[in-house]
């Protein structure tokens, strides 16, 4: 069932209202109506059973009634980052990484990325994507899609791994499967035509990791989401 995010906290009993896109979404393609029910998270990432009290196409006014059961967090916390690509390579990305439960999602500049920045329009975008998909699939906290960031500012993580090409002789799997104690995991996508040689060498300076997809060259949005999905199914979290 689909979740509504809502801004700021609430608690049972709470009045507060849903305005905007999302309104004219639940009045207008859901046809919901006064005393209807929905699923809600709050900034807290609390979930409730809200009823709807009154319904506009601007405006859907509702009440919490029940407080939802937490959803246990499941570890490890998997940030996917990949360079700056096509705006549709990287609405994919994002939107599949939101569904295979990414904690965050980080865009990076590297050599190669098509692009050396992101117009706050398109940055927008992407939050936006997030935000739907998020809703869609009944998440009950957000994913951030976070500013653009520098190969030397990339942020640590227990385990942190490049995606290379050129790697064939440590997968993927190997790697997540040597992990041990590993509560954060970030995975780095590169752009289409791959990273130079000297900036996987920085990375591994730095302390990632160089892993392998497979004998296949893959598209960068389609090795975004094996990588998610291999993680994810790896640690259990599509259990």
């Amino acid at each position: 069932m689909r979740i509504w995010p809502v801004t700021g906290t609430i608690g049972v009993g709470a009045q507060f209202a849903i305005t905007g896109p999302d309104a004219k979404h639940i009045h207008d393609v859901l046809r919901y109506r006064a005393g209807d029910r929905l699923k809600v998270c709050d900034d807290a990432c609390k979930s409730f059973w809200a009823e709807i009290t009154a319904i506009t196409r601007g405006e859907v006014s509702l009440i919490a009634r029940e407080e939802l059961s937490a959803e246990k967090k499941r570890l490890p916390e998997i940030v996917l980052a990949m360079s700056l690509n096509k705006a549709a390579v990287l609405e994919i990305a994002v939107q599949k990484a939101v569904e295979l439960g990414c904690t965050w999602f980080l865009p990076v500049v590297t050599r190669y990325s098509m692009g050396m920045e992101i117009s706050p329009a398109k940055l927008e975008r992407l939050r936006k994507i997030a935000h739907e998909a998020g809703k869609q699939c009944g998440r009950s906290s957000l994913m951030p899609v976070a500013e653009p960031v520098q190969l030397d500012e990339m942020p640590e993580a227990d385990l942190r791994v490049v995606l290379w090409e050129e790697e064939k002789s440590r997968p993927l799997k190997e790697v997540l499967s040597a992990a041990k104690n590993t509560k954060s995991v970030l995975v780095l996508i590169g752009p289409q035509s791959g990273f130079a040689d000297d900036e996987v060498a920085f990375l591994k300076e730095q302390g990632f990791v160089s892993a392998g997809l497979g004998p296949l060259i893959l598209r960068a949005e389609t090795a975004a989401i094996a990588a998610a999905a291999v993680v994810a199914y790896h640690f259990g979290k599509l259990d």
